[in-house]
């Protein structure tokens, strides 16, 4: 696995459901949207580098690979 330097990454699971995860400033900000039960904004990580990236398996489980900074 390789990590990307993007501040952004967008998971599509299926038509009605899309997260958006982004670094901002050392933080791991994920936005979920889903178009029957409406958008979420939570931070799901407060101490990331700005490397960071997902992966989607079968089941549409989302797993999120990042560094921590010390």
């Amino acid at each position: 696995m390789t990590f990307y330097n993007n501040r952004a990454v967008i998971a599509h699971i299926n038509e009605e459901e899309l997260y958006l995860f982004r670094n901002i400033n050392n933080q791991i900000v994920m936005d979920y949207y889903n178009y029957n039960e409406g958008n979420i904004q939570e931070t799901i990580i407060k101490d990331a580098l700005s490397e960071f990236d997902i992966m989607i398996n079968k089941d549409n489980e989302i797993y999120l690979i990042y560094q921590i900074y010390k």
